[in-house]
This record gives structure tokens, sequence and C-alpha cells, in this order.
């Protein structure tokens, strides 16, 4: 069975070019017979949606345009979507890959935003509540998610969604914010591992989204890959998992290399129906 990630469609988003390249979306996970949507495939998704008609509206659209050929995606949660589903991880065993979204790596992505500070307090009154931070990586994304999804709807109540200029400018201001991006990125690949060890299964892989930042990393036994994201300064990578064997290319490559596929079939589809050439 083929299976496809991918990642931080970030749907809602004005700055998001996830809606832009749906054809292209489309027609890479229609070639596949499975596909999992890795986290904030909604750019705010914090309560039940069936109580809000734009998240029901663009989960439709989720559903309907990242189809595999057996049916809709997999969408698991992340912290902009953590009331999504109730998937949290996905453990494929033929390759011994975990799938999570990332987030859960640390209690603060941005120590300069305000509601991550407001969220991390929130998560270490759980952890003492619990005599310390989880160390199972289950009971951690369930407590992680239940915090998310009974604080953040308080602490970041809705605003109009950032342009793409806007969200760029909030990468890089206040001026300190920039540095503790590349820290959180230089240190993502080996606490994205760290987390992961916690699930008491063989692994072999770990596939996260969370940091737009795309990349492949060895780590001792264990590659770690991230599958970046749809959003501005970042470029969206797409998992492939068949057996045992994986790839890790750029969505971009892997929808052209499936249209040079598709235009193959129709090229030998019209030749099947032409009478051969006669023999001299």
């Amino acid at each position: 069975m083929k299976t496809l990630v991918l990642s931080d469609l970030h749907l809602g988003s004005r700055a998001s070019r996830a809606a832009a390249r749906f054809d292209e979306i489309n027609r890479v996970a229609a070639s596949f017979d499975r596909v999992i949507l890795n986290g904030d495939t909604l750019d705010r998704c914090y309560s039940d949606p069936r109580g809000d008609e734009m998240a029901l509206r663009l989960i439709d659209e989720a559903l309907r345009r990242c189809a595999s050929r057996n049916g809709p995606p997999e969408l698991l949660t992340g912290n902009h979507d953590p009331a999504i589903s109730e998937i949290h991880w996905i453990y494929h065993e033929a390759s011994a890959t975990l799938i999570y979204h990332g987030d859960c790596i640390r209690d603060c992505t941005h120590p300069t935003k305000k509601d991550d500070q407001q969220l991390m307090v929130k998560l270490r009154e759980r952890w003492a509540e619990l005599g310390g931070r989880p160390k199972d990586f289950v009971a951690l994304h369930a407590n992680y998610r239940e915090i998310q999804r009974v604080h953040l709807p308080i602490i970041n109540p809705y605003k109009k969604p950032k342009t793409a200029l806007q969200y760029a400018l909030s990468l890089i201001y206040p001026p300190r914010r920039p540095f503790d991006v590349i820290h959180y990125w230089m240190k993502a690949p080996e606490r994205a591992l760290s987390l992961a060890q916690g699930f008491g299964r063989p692994i072999k892989r770990v596939v996260v989204g969370h940091s737009h930042r795309p990349g492949r990393w060895k780590i001792g036994e264990v590659e770690v890959f991230n599958t970046g994201s749809f959003m501005p300064l970042s470029d969206s990578f797409a998992l492939c998992l068949d057996g045992e064997k994986v790839d890790y290319v750029p969505l971009k490559a892997l929808a052209e290399s499936v249209s040079r596929g598709f235009a193959g079939d129709q090229q030998m589809s019209k030749n099947a129906g032409k009478a051969p050439a006669p023999q001299i």
C-alpha cells in the first residue's frame, strides 16, 4: 500500500498557498492508496468544528481535494487544529515510521509570543498535577491536545488571518524572534526523535511538520523527516511510504512525475487503439 504524508496546509490563512495548489495536491493524492495530513490542515480549529461553519467547509474541501484513490485523507491534529480529529499520531508498521505533528516536542515554540507563553503556563500547571511532564508519547499527546482545546479559544481569540506579508513580518519581529526560530530549527530533529522514543515500539523513522522547515536528518540509526509547509518562506515535501521503502521528495517534483506518468498512460492508450503499421 502506497501512503502519502503531507502537513501544514493551513487552510483558512490568507498566507497559505495550499488552496492555490489543490489541483497539484489532488493529482498526487489520487495516485496513492492512503493519504495522511499530519497536522495544521486548518489554520484554526481549536474547538469542536461542528459548531464552526467555516471550519466545516475547509475540512470538507481538504477531504475532497486531498483524497487518495481509496477515499478521504486521515487528519491528524496539530497545534493550530487540535480539535480537527481524535488522531494525534499514526504508526506505519511496515517501515517502523512514527508520524506526528511535532509541536509537542516543547511546551513553547515561540518564547516571544504572548499566547505561546500563556499556553506554556497551562501546560506546566498540568505537568505539576501529574508529577512531571509525561515521558510516555501517547499520554503526552492526549494531555497536550486537551489543554490546547480548553485554553486556546480563550488565549487566542479569533483574529483576521494574516496576509503573506504580515505572516513574513511576524517571523522577524520582535528582533529576537528569528534567533528563537533558528534555535528551534537546530534542536527540533533531536527533540522529535527523543519524544518518539517514548512511543514503545521499534522506530526507524520519525515524520513531523510544525516548524515549516523541510529536511531529512540521520540521528544514530533513525531518520527524521520534516515535510515543510504551504506557508511563505517554506516549501512542501511529500513523504512516500510503500512497504519498507521510503521516499522524500518536493511535492512539486512529485506532481510533475505523476503528470508525466499520466501523459504516458494516455499516449499508450491512444496507441493501443491504432492499427499496427504495415510491415514492408
